[in-house]
């Protein structure tokens, strides 16, 4: 196998600052021959990152700082966790043929409970000034999801078989988990 030829040196340019002063991204140029110049960030490390028990590197890699931007991190990595969860709870009652029990119910409303303290801190983000880089970080964080939730229970209530609801559920935990997952990587300006 033939690995290609990296160089890596600080920039000398001085790195962005926020609007305190204080700079928010140390940057370092990496030169590989398929693509010259290509430009990383290499987010600092924090008090309040290292607290929160996530990836240092995800939250400190942040575009705002501040409690509501942490917070509005720390709230998307749960409910992508949690969406998860839900999933594979769900697809693991459907190998074992067994339904599953109240708790997942009780995951299910916290997680809808999230989304909408999700929604409340976007908003605050929006209104302090802070933007998304992408419009689809919206779509994917809050309306699809909201829309498959709002799918989900209209067909589910239309069971005849009320046991069959929990399998509603997990489908759409499938789907919001992958459309938050989205929303996460939009949000911290991976690809």
């Amino acid at each position: 196998m033939i690995f290609p030829q990296v160089s890596i040196d600080m920039d000398s340019r001085l790195p962005p600052t926020k609007g305190d002063g204080r700079s928010s991204l140390a940057w370092v140029r990496v030169k590989v021959i398929s693509r010259p110049g290509l430009l990383l960030r290499s987010p600092p490390v924090s008090l309040t990152t290292l607290g929160a028990g996530l990836p240092v590197g995800m939250l400190a890699g942040l575009p705002c700082g501040g409690a509501v931007c942490t917070a509005h991190a720390v709230v998307g990595f749960a409910i992508v966790g949690g969406w998860f969860v839900l999933m594979a709870w769900g697809g693991i009652a459907r190998l074992v043929k067994r339904e599953p029990n109240e708790w997942f119910w009780r995951l299910l409303a916290i997680l809808q409970v999230l989304l909408g303290v999700q929604l409340v801190a976007g908003v605050t983000l929006l209104a302090l000034g802070h933007r998304a880089d992408a419009w689809l970080h919206y779509f994917y964080g809050i309306v699809f999801p909201v829309i498959v939730l709002v799918i989900a229970h209209v067909f589910a209530r239309g069971l005849e078989d009320e046991s069959d609801t929990w399998k509603v559920f997990a489908w759409a935990a499938f789907f919001i988990f992958g459309l938050t997952l989205r929303a996460l990587t939009t949000g911290l300006g991976l690809p």
